[in-house]
């Protein structure tokens, strides 16, 4: 009898953890949401309804454009891209909705 407690002690020993787990909840899943964009109404200029200028950045990435972020009245952001060597504004503006 004695020498079957050992190995009964073993087999507790590697099924406790076996009985005691759980099964974890999925981790949520991030929904990529797109981006709404908007025409530029002229190659040359900002509208002055889509607001002030806020900000001005840059990206190692592309290294010729600069971004240029608009905020109007609303809270709507947009940000326009600026290329700096050519000197022109691409005409796709990406619009930041805010609720």
């Amino acid at each position: 009898m004695l020498h079957r407690m050992p190995i009964w002690l073993l087999v507790v020993v590697f099924l406790l953890p076996i009985l005691s787990c759980a099964r974890l909840e999925e981790a949520p899943s991030q929904k990529t949401v797109s981006l709404g964009t908007e025409k530029l109404p002229a190659p040359d200029s900002i509208p002055v309804g889509w607001g002030k200028l806020v900000s001005v950045t840059t990206t190692p990435i592309y290294q010729d454009v600069c971004q240029l972020w608009f905020q109007d009245e609303n809270g709507k952001v947009r940000m326009v891209p600026f290329n700096i060597r050519n000197r022109f504004l691409v005409p796709d503006a990406v619009v930041i909705p805010r609720k």
